[in-house]
């Protein structure tokens, strides 16, 4: 028999379903996303907030460990630096030896070594948990500031430890130097007083005769006494505080002298110009009982007289001896010309030289700069001695703003004056020249720029 045919699908019994199935079923057909329209909702959305969630958990546990580490490396830090700080503090305790400042020290350094050795074992097993990382790396960076200011600390101190011994040896080196100093002045003052002549100057000097040349050799010895007064007076002057940049200043206004070495120039002029006033009178303007001391006396005499002074017997102790003789009337009227009394008190601290010299007693003063003094002012008026045996030697300035001459002059600063080339006049006189029938002794002069020197 024929067999019917199949039922319709629509016909087609389902079979029956498990328990599983009909609960998978209710979860897909579940969708808690599904629109007001009655339309569903994609469901990515939900799976991207579980991955979100897991991804933030996972980046607190980054931050968290990064937190650790570096609460942890901070410990670290601060510790070392303690112990450095530690260490310096030992050295420092050692000199001068300070035995509770070590055993301070030794200790600080054991308890960070013991800390260090605790962290180190700490990491090895991984065992760096800490409840509050943020507040125990605030307290170490705080450490590790303070760690770092007591090392600075004990380095300021190493420093001034260090000052404090330089400050020793530039006291005894300049405790030295006043003894060398002192020492120098002394020979100074006996070569100066010796009053012996140099062979080197007056090699064929022949005091026998009186010759122009003499006079020529003569007067750069006694120029030479000049420079070793002014060298010790401006000395005298840097000991006692002077500034003599505006001595300087008073002394040539307007001049300007850029080379150290050539200061002295000025001073040397004041002293010579002061020294050298009057030259040219028979008596350098002194009166002696009413009667010129040079007037009236013969070329003889005159010249007896400076050989006397030249030459034989110490000048000190002649003007000692005789203070109302030509020379100790000449000390007594140049002395206090030259030496300002506010200039001795700065250098002396009291007025005992002047108010010796204005007595008329000269002896007893034992001062260095007194003597030295007394070297220059017995060649100066030994050589006006010489020169007013002479019936035409005469001295003479240069003005400032002259244009130089090799007949006249000779200039202190030549090599600086090559460099201005042609345009360069004089500035100062430094020491006078002078005339001696047709023999000219040159005037030494300092140079400037033409338009400077135009200016003064």
């Amino acid at each position: 028999m024929a067999q019917p045919p199949p039922p319709p699908p629509h016909q087609i019994q389902s079979k029956p379903r498990s328990r599983i199935s009909r609960t998978l079923r209710k979860v897909v057909a579940f969708n808690p996303s599904k629109s007001y329209h009655g339309r569903d909702a994609s469901p990515i959305p939900a799976i991207c907030l579980l991955a979100r969630g897991h991804h933030k958990h996972r980046e607190d546990a980054v931050l968290r460990r990064r937190s650790l580490l570096h609460a942890f490396a901070s410990r670290v830090f601060a510790s070392t630096t303690s112990i450095k700080a530690a260490y310096l503090d030992l050295q420092l305790a050692q000199s001068p030896y300070d035995g509770n400042a070590i055993q301070r020290a030794d200790q600080g350094i054991v308890d960070e070594l013991k800390l260090l050795s605790d962290l180190k074992r700490r990491f090895l097993r991984r065992e760096i948990e800490d409840a509050a990382p943020q507040v125990t790396a605030m307290l170490s960076e705080i450490q590790e500031q303070q760690a770092l200011l007591k090392t600075y600390q004990v380095m300021m101190k190493k420093l001034e430890s260090q000052i404090d011994v330089k400050a020793e040896e530039v006291g005894a080196l300049r405790r030295r130097l006043s003894r060398v100093v002192s020492e120098n002045k002394e020979l100074h003052r006996k070569v100066n007083a010796s009053g012996v002549l140099r062979s080197s100057v007056f090699d064929g000097f022949r005091l026998e005769t009186l010759n122009v040349e003499n006079f020529v050799q003569f007067s750069q010895y006694t120029f030479r006494s000049v420079g070793n007064f002014t060298k010790m007076m401006a000395q005298e002057m840097e000991n006692a505080g002077w500034d003599l940049d505006d001595a300087i200043r008073v002394l040539v206004p307007g001049m300007k002298i850029p080379e150290p070495s050539h200061k002295l120039f000025a001073f040397e002029a004041y002293v010579a110009k002061l020294m050298l006033e009057g030259f040219n009178l028979p008596d350098f303007g002194i009166s002696i009982g009413g009667e010129p001391s040079g007037e009236g006396r013969d070329r003889n005499s005159l010249f007896r007289e400076f050989k006397d002074l030249a030459i034989y017997g110490d000048c000190s102790d002649i003007v000692r001896r005789r203070p109302e003789s030509d020379l100790g009337r000449f000390i007594r009227s140049k002395y206090p010309t030259l030496v300002h009394a506010k200039m001795e008190c700065s250098f002396f601290g009291s007025l005992r030289i002047r108010k010796a010299v204005g007595s008329g007693s000269l002896s007893g003063l034992g001062s260095v700069f007194f003597d030295c003094f007394v070297e220059m002012a017995r060649r100066v008026w030994a050589l006006h001695r010489l020169g007013q045996c002479f019936d035409s030697a005469t001295i003479f300035e240069v003005r400032k703003g002259c244009r130089f001459s090799d007949v006249y002059m000779e200039c202190a600063n030549y090599e600086e004056g090559l460099a201005w080339g042609r345009e360069f006049r004089v500035g100062f006189t430094i020491v006078p020249g002078f005339r001696v029938g047709r023999m000219v002794v040159q005037a030494q002069v300092y140079m400037s720029p033409a338009n400077l020197a135009n200016t003064l």
